[in-house]
C-alpha cells in the first residue's frame, strides 16, 4: 500500500505536532493515540492531563481502530502526525505504510520535561517521559524493529514545523 501523498510523522512529545497541525488544518491531520487507546469513564476534555489520568480502560480495538483512521485519511492530508506507539509502528509495517520518526537528541531530554509541565501534563506523565528518555531501551527497540523510511534526531533548538520547514519546502 502507498501513502496516497501523504507524509506520515512520527513524532516524539513537546515537538510541536499539536501546534503545527492547529496552523495547518487544511494540510495536516494529528492524531492523538489515547483518543483511540484509551475508554475514560469521566473523560476530561484535555488531552494533555487525560494522558497521566490512569483512571482508564484499554480500549480493545486499538490499534485497529487508529489504524483504520490513518489509512482512511491518506491522500486527504499532506501530513498525518502520529504518537511514537509500538504497536502502531508493527500494524504499519504490515501493511507498509511508510512513516518518519522524530526523536529527541539525549541534551533535549529537561526541556522536554518543562515543556510537558508547561502544556499541563501532570508528575506522573511526566515521570513516564522521564523514565522513557532517561534509558536507551524505547530508542534501541525503535531504531532495530522498526520499518521506518527516515530516523531524524531533532536538534534541540528544532521543532516539527522546521523540520517540514527544511524537508518540505513546497508541502505547506
Amino acid at each position: 500500500m502507498n501513502n496516497k501523498g501523504t507524509i506520515i510523522i512520527s513524532a516524539w512529545g513537546c515537538l510541536g505536532k499539536t501546534t503545527f497541525a492547529r496552523s495547518h488544518p487544511d494540510i495536516c491531520m494529528d492524531i492523538e493515540s489515547i483518543h483511540y487507546s484509551r475508554i475514560y469513564p469521566n473523560k476530561i476534555i484535555d488531552d494533555e492531563i487525560s494522558k497521566g489520568d490512569e483512571n482508564f480502560v484499554p480500549n480493545p480495538d486499538y490499534p485497529q481502530n487508529c489504524i483504520n483512521d490513518i489509512v482512511a485519511n491518506l491522500g486527504k492530508y499532506k501530513f498525518i502526525f502520529i504518537t511514537l506507539a509500538r504497536e502502531l509502528f508493527m500494524e504499519l509495517d504490515k501493511l507498509r505504510i511508510e512513516y518518519s520518526i522524530l526523536y529527541p537528541l539525549p541534551t533535549r531530554k529537561q526541556k522536554i520535561l518543562d515543556d510537558a509541565r508547561g502544556r499541563g501534563n501532570n508528575e506522573l506523565f511526566v515521570n513516564i517521559l522521564d523514565r522513557i528518555l532517561s534509558s536507551t531501551e524505547e530508542l534501541d527497540y525503535l531504531k532495530n524493529n522498526c520499518k521506518y523510511k527516515e530516523f531524524v534526531y531533532l536538534p534541540d533548538n528544532e521543532y516539527i514545523t522546521d523540520y517540514i520547514n527544511r524537508n518540505y519546502p513546497n508541502e505547506k
